[in-house]
């Protein structure tokens, strides 16, 4: 009956313990997974809270994004935000390793990111600052990886700056793909560390892709990764499409490859789509 109730996701349930000794012992085992799962589920919907709920829309652009995780807890994190400024805040991270310590420091990086973002910090400041957070609480919380954007939508001008995370890959309307970033120490991983800014335009009719590691390290049965390339090349195929719908087919086309229906690792898409043409686009979902 607790393996039932497990089955369909029911970790309310417990195991009336019965007169013999090693049936007590292993009820008592299934109830305390009950109890584990059952933290794990509301730790989930707490995590996901501090997803964007929805996309984000402009006159001219749209922000959209998809998290896949490989546990019920992933270590994976994504945030956009439009500041009281007018300027767009685009964040994507990974901590190492999965469950509730890793949840709990991307819960934290997000409280650090809004405090030192809302106070007007550029992006390669506030990564600093986010880093010397990180730094007091040392031997307490793991190493995160962490890109950070902040997007002008009115000029399009795009000031980013990198913590050990994958280089963003900005889309072209001629369908060229180039990676956009710097190298920079992951959060938590040195007590002083100073990042280095990349500013650019994101030109009218291009998209600006951010991914987790868990998209192009993602490998198929044969042990053959999907590979940056790869990557790539999805993106500029589809580098037209709206924001959420680039981000479901590059999340299809690496679940293809591996064939997997849960990744090995988690996987998280952010896209960041200028228009060619000024609109007022809905927000996307």
């Amino acid at each position: 009956a607790g393996l039932a109730a497990i089955r369909r996701r029911d970790f309310t349930m417990r195991v009336r313990p019965g007169g013999v000794r090693e049936l007590d012992r292993l009820g008592e085992r299934v109830n305390l997974v009950l109890e584990t799962l059952r933290d794990l589920e509301i730790a989930r919907s707490v995590q996901e809270q501090l997803w964007p709920d929805a996309g984000l829309a402009g006159n001219g652009w749209a922000v959209a994004g998809r998290c896949v995780t490989a546990a019920d807890l992933g270590g994976d994190y994504h945030d956009w935000i439009q500041l009281p400024d007018g300027r767009v805040m685009l964040a994507i991270g990974d901590v190492a390793g999965h469950g509730i310590p890793a949840a709990l420091v991307t819960a934290a990086a997000k409280v650090e990111l809004v405090m030192q973002i809302r106070g007007r910090c550029g992006a390669g400041e506030t990564l600093g600052l986010v880093n010397a957070a990180f730094a007091e609480q040392a031997g307490r919380v793991r190493p995160m990886s962490l890109w950070l954007g902040l997007f002008t939508p009115s000029t399009g001008v795009l000031h980013a700056a990198g913590a050990g995370h994958p280089f963003a890959i900005l889309a072209h309307p001629d369908g060229t793909a180039e990676m956009i970033g710097k190298p920079g120490y992951p959060l938590g991983s040195r007590r002083l560390a100073s990042y280095s800014e990349s500013v650019l335009v994101i030109p009218p009719g291009s998209c600006l892709v951010l991914y987790s590691d868990g998209l192009p390290e993602a490998v198929d049965p044969s042990g053959t990764p999907f590979g940056y390339d790869r990557l790539r090349e999805t993106i500029s195929r589809h580098r037209n499409e709206p924001p959420d719908v680039l981000a479901d087919r590059l999340l299809s086309a690496v679940s293809a490859w591996a064939g997997l229906k849960i990744p090995a690792d988690d996987q998280t898409v952010v896209v960041l789509s200028r228009y060619a043409v000024s609109g007022n686009p809905e927000a996307v979902s």
